[in-house]
């Protein structure tokens, strides 16, 4: 029997080498004239803080109504389409622009139609078609909501076979993203949990599948010890405007895509031997290595491209910002110190970006902060009728 057991996966990046066949990824991925390269060989970690001025030129708040009250939201998800706010959170809460309670997407129940969610896993959003799918416990299958509450059905079996567990992620244009892991371990006791691509795009309306990223390392094999190690998910996927970008925690590269068929490279991070690769962190996923290995190694955990072409990063959970020749002072464990107003302190950037917590609209950054924060030293609340135990509040943050 499988035991899994969750611990941090402090690990990551860089070097790669390995057998797999790679033409297919060559076929697709553009090249790019002019990515930035990003050097984190001679980062260092810094005692600075970062300000907010330094990525952001305002920043406002919204109110979310009391009535459901939302807990805590260290781990729920705002989304924002066509100006509507969603609240990902054990259910699904929908609010005017101006942050007015609408409804929840669904009932909360085993009963037909109804559905039980976990409060810290993401649902997928498809802002094309205008519906939400996300894993109901107690199901094989992904459960369907449209936009306006309406039930659309269980699909997409969790389980695509015995040993095979897919995850939905997200949807871009006319595709849902997903990705498998593999639980199979072979008669010599050997597994590579990643497969032979990181993640797979089909078309929800003819059921056609792409295969946007092969494994560079999916011939390597690791011997499996009963353990696999969890976490927010080894892919990182943005979507800004039009584009989708995404990294894989063991790779050195950040990607665009308009199309899921051509794949640019638009960041790239020049690492060292600190940091980890992807052939030791298919071992390190089930424990196949040793401690001395992974002690102390670094990894890009969390990005984010800014609109002037700058980059903010974490490594380790640690923040740094990247201007738009890749040049990078250091980063830090501290909060960002916000300089542009008097009603938050610090802001707790990295931790929105490493639990992928935050989205972007427009150029906005939004984020959900609990109103006790607002009542910490130092801080003010923006609304005269808010209390430590309101509901959060949406920060909207206008990105340079």
């Amino acid at each position: 029997m499988m035991i899994i057991k969750t611990i941090p996966y402090y690990f990551l990046i860089a070097a790669l080498s390995s057998g797999c066949n790679t033409a297919d990824k060559d076929k697709r991925v553009e090249s790019f004239p002019n990515p930035v390269v990003v050097d984190l060989a001679k980062a260092k970690e810094t005692d600075s803080q970062i300000m907010l001025s330094q990525f952001a030129e305002s920043i406002s708040y919204i109110r979310l109504s009391d009535e459901p009250l939302i807990g805590d939201v260290s781990m729920s998800q705002v989304r924002i389409n066509e100006d509507t706010i969603y609240v990902d959170w054990e259910n699904i809460y929908k609010y005017t622009p101006e942050g007015v309670f609408v409804k929840t997407l669904f009932t909360e129940g085993a009963g037909p139609g109804e559905a039980k969610k976990y409060s810290f896993t993401m649902s997928a959003f498809n802002e094309k078609e205008r519906y939400v799918t996300f894993h109901s416990i107690n199901k094989l299958s992904y459960s369907n909501y449209s936009f306006d509450g309406n039930y659309l059905g269980d699909t997409d079996d969790y389980m695509a076979d015995s040993i095979t567990i897919k995850h939905v992620k997200t949807y871009y244009k006319d595709y849902q993203i997903f990705e498998y892991v593999n639980n199979h371990v072979d008669n010599n006791g050997k597994i590579n949990m990643f497969g032979p691509h990181l993640f797979y795009a089909r078309n929800v309306h003819d059921g056609s599948i792409l295969h946007p990223y092969p494994n560079p390392a999916c011939d390597e094999k690791a011997t499996y010890k009963g353990r696999i190690v969890i976490g927010q998910g080894d892919l990182q996927y943005i979507h800004i405007d039009s584009l989708l970008w995404f990294k894989f925690l063991a790779l050195d590269t950040l990607y665009s895509t308009s199309d899921l068929k051509t794949i640019c490279p638009k960041y790239i991070f020049n690492t060292n031997g600190t940091f980890m690769d992807m052939i030791t962190y298919t071992h390190a996923k089930v424990m196949d290595v040793h401690a001395a290995e992974v002690k102390n190694k670094k990894f890009v955990d969390a990005v984010l491209p800014l609109p002037d072409g700058g980059l903010m990063y974490t490594i380790n959970g640690k923040l740094g910002i990247a201007d738009n020749t890749g040049k990078t002072s250091g980063y830090t464990e501290k909060p960002v110190v916000n300089d542009i107003d008097d009603y938050l302190k610090t802001i707790d950037i990295k931790s929105y970006l490493t639990n992928r917590t935050f989205c972007v609209y427009k150029k906005h950054l939004y984020i959900l902060v609990d109103a006790y924060r607002f009542f910490e030293e130092d801080c003010k609340p923006p609304f005269d009728n808010l209390t430590e135990d309101s509901s959060p509040v949406v920060v909207k943050i206008r990105l340079i």
